[in-house]
C-alpha cells in the first residue's frame, strides 16, 4: 500500500513542478539572457629569475710602518690582513706584540686573531663587519703608539 501512495505523491510533484514551470507569456516576448562567456585562461608570466649581483670585490688596502729602520707591510681586504715583516722577528715576539696590544686594546681587538704562516709572514683575521678602513685606523694606531712603547718596554730601553 505505500508503494501506490509513494507513485501517487510523486507524479502529484512532478505535475505541480510542471505546471510551475509554465509560462502566461509567449516565448517570443522573454528577454534571452546572454551570460558571458569565460576569458580564456592563461597561465600568468613566469617571475623573472633573480639575478644576485657579487658585490665588487674591495680593492685592497696597502700600507707599511717603519720602525727603528725595519720596515713591515701589508695587505688588507675585508676580513684578513697579511703582513710581512723582517724575519728576524721571532714567533715569540710576535706574540708577546699581540698580548701586549690585546691587554691595551681588549675591546678594540676582540675576535682579531694571528697566525704566523712563515717566517716573516703573518695573517691577521677579523670580523666581516669590520671595514678595512677600520682595521688600517687600528694598525695605524698600534704602529704609531703601541709599538714603540712595546719595543722600549721589550728592549729595556
Amino acid at each position: 500500500m505505500t508503494k501506490p501512495l509513494s507513485v501517487v505523491l510523486l507524479a502529484l510533484m512532478l505535475v505541480l513542478s510542471l505546471a510551475g514551470c509554465q509560462s502566461s507569456e509567449p516565448v517570443d516576448s522573454v528577454q534571452e539572457i546572454v551570460v558571458p562567456a569565460p576569458a580564456p585562461v592563461t597561465e600568468a608570466p613566469a617571475p623573472a629569475p633573480v639575478v644576485e649581483e657579487e658585490p665588487a670585490a674591495a680593492a685592497p688596502v696597502t700600507g707599511s710602518l717603519t720602525v727603528y729602520d725595519y720596515t713591515a707591510t701589508y695587505e688588507a681586504v675585508p676580513g684578513q690582513a697579511v703582513v710581512s715583516y723582517p724575519d728576524f722577528i721571532t714567533d715569540e715576539e710576535i706574540g708577546a706584540f699581540f698580548a701586549y696590544a690585546y691587554a691595551n686594546h681588549e675591546a678594540e681587538l676582540t675576535g682579531v686573531y694571528y697566525e704566523i704562516t712563515a717566517p716573516g709572514t703573518l695573517v691577521l683575521t677579523f670580523p666581516q663587519e669590520v671595514t678595512v678602513a677600520d682595521a688600517a685606523a687600528v694598525v695605524d694606531h698600534l704602529s704609531a703608539n703601541d709599538l714603540p712603547a712595546f719595543l722600549n718596554q721589550y728592549l729595556g730601553a
